[in-house]
């Protein structure tokens, strides 16, 4: 590891603590214990350790690629003046080991396709993110940006003892936004997510990270039943339950029965909604107002990230926190007209308890019921 060696001071009155000043030769003795420095360090998911290559060449840093570099394997004699840590949100693990561990006087963690929000929580204290989500599909505008944010970033060092993380957001213009984010707060929405029983296998791993990496809060039908429970009426509490509804769209789950219920009770419960194709597959007539997003043909145009990585992006993009435009007044409109509705479902559902109706019956009503509502909507925004 290049820099400059030094000794590591162990009577705390070193100007440049931790590291020894030299003082202490006037009483005949000196800090015993080696400690590398070096003014940058850079550390990467594998997807981007080309960027994190070209932030260490342009800043004269040190590169940590591997888990057997001093920087990660004796981060106890090795200290670092800033460090740069560059992640995708795919490979998440060995950039925040690193990160954890180090001694660093600062940490910036730059965030590309994936929103410092998700992240937060998972960091150290009085870590600066910088979001570099708008910038990704133009390389040199990448390079410069991070370059130019990092500089910046020592001059927004977070409060002492303070829960907030500095995030450093990225405008097309020189100047950008500057604003904090707290640790403490759930940075993912609770989601319903409906998928086809075909395509359990496939998706196990992206949640698996979700839950792992994230600490997503999801429910899954395939994972979120306990063995003897009603599952019809968990599916509908869940539904009740969570904050947002995610189809994961394909050709086997467009033919589930089962998850056309699950969208129709949840477009009656006004749930905002979220739609990833998995294989291409369109929509059905009753959603294709909804934006969808394409995991196969997001993959095919970012081929450094595989269908598992596109897909893991696009869920945490839907679980991250409303926009401002759903936050809005308009937004908070249509939240009130949710809980109303949601009211009159529960009050509706109630007519059946104690009844011998067979509760799939329940759920296509409320699947007719939303599509009323949508229609309802729709006629009223075109107006």
């Amino acid at each position: 590891m290049s820099g400059e060696t030094s000794q590591r001071c162990v009577c705390g009155k070193s100007k440049r603590f931790p590291l020894c000043d030299g003082s202490h030769t006037s009483e005949q003795w000196t800090c015993a214990e080696p400690v590398q420095w070096t003014p940058y360090a850079c550390v990467a998911s594998f997807r981007y350790q080309n960027l994190a290559r070209k932030l260490a060449s342009h800043f004269k840093g040190v590169l940590c690629l591997s888990p057997t570099h001093p920087l990660a394997s004796s981060p106890d004699t090795n200290h670092v003046g800033t460090l740069i840590t560059v992640v995708d949100g795919s490979d998440v693990d060995f950039a925040l080991g690193v990160c954890e561990r180090a001694v660093a006087d600062t940490r910036i963690v730059c965030c590309v396709e994936v929103s410092p929000a998700a992240l937060a929580a998972r960091f150290p204290p009085n870590t600066i993110f910088i979001d570099l989500t708008c910038n990704v599909d133009d390389v040199s505008m990448l390079f410069s940006k991070s370059v130019m944010m990092v500089e910046q970033a020592p001059t927004l060092v977070p409060r002492k003892n303070s829960s907030a993380q500095v995030v450093i957001e990225c405008g097309s213009a020189e100047e950008s936004a500057v604003y904090e984010i707290h640790r403490s707060a759930r940075m993912l929405r609770s989601a319903f997510v409906s998928h086809a029983v075909a395509d359990e296998a496939a998706i196990a791993p992206m949640l698996d990270t979700l839950r792992r990496v994230y600490h997503a809060d999801m429910f899954v039908c395939a994972d979120s039943i306990d063995v003897g429970a009603d599952w019809q009426r968990a599916i509908t509490e869940a539904l009740a339950e969570k904050d947002v509804f995610v189809l994961l769209l394909s050709e086997a789950s467009k033919q589930s029965h089962f998850c056309s219920f699950e969208v129709g009770a949840a477009l009656g419960m006004g749930k905002p909604l979220r739609i990833i194709s998995l294989d291409g597959t369109l929509p059905p007539p009753f959603v294709q107002h909804v934006h969808m997003l394409d995991a196969r043909r997001d993959a095919a145009a970012r081929p450094w990230l595989s269908l598992h990585d596109v897909v893991t992006s696009h869920m945490v993009a839907a679980l991250s926190p409303p926009s401002s435009l759903e936050r809005g007044p308009a937004g908070a409109a249509a939240a009130k007209e949710a809980v109303d509705l949601q009211s009159m479902l529960r009050e509706y559902s109630s007519m059946f308890e104690g009844t011998h109706t067979d509760p799939r019956w329940i759920t296509v009503a409320l699947s007719i019921l939303g599509l009323f509502v949508l229609a309802a909507v729709m006629l009223y925004s075109t107006a």
